[in-house]
């Protein structure tokens, strides 16, 4: 029996892995203040499942036929497809 949870609520898992609960990635945004201040750690295993990364996973973005994207959809759009950057 697995002893693993899967929460897609960011809301939740922060509120979970806030109290002690839990470990999760996170955006690294919503928890940066929660690092700087040594609330939260970051976990840099050397190993995930068995791979050296932290695994990706593919994402689909739907948006409306004939209707452009506004300027925080298209950073998002953009973002999504060409990356955030670094991963450190």
């Amino acid at each position: 029996m697995s002893s693993r949870w899967r929460i897609s609520d960011m809301r939740l898992r922060y509120d979970l892995v806030k109290s002690g609960i839990s470990w999760g990635s996170m955006p690294r945004p919503m928890v940066e203040a929660n690092l700087s201040r040594g609330d939260l750690v970051e976990l840099r295993p050397a190993q995930w499942d068995s791979s050296n990364t932290m695994p990706r996973f593919k994402t689909v973005v739907a948006k409306r036929k004939g209707k452009a994207l506004g300027p925080a959809g298209s950073f998002l759009m953009a973002t999504l497809m060409h990356g955030s950057g670094s991963n450190d």
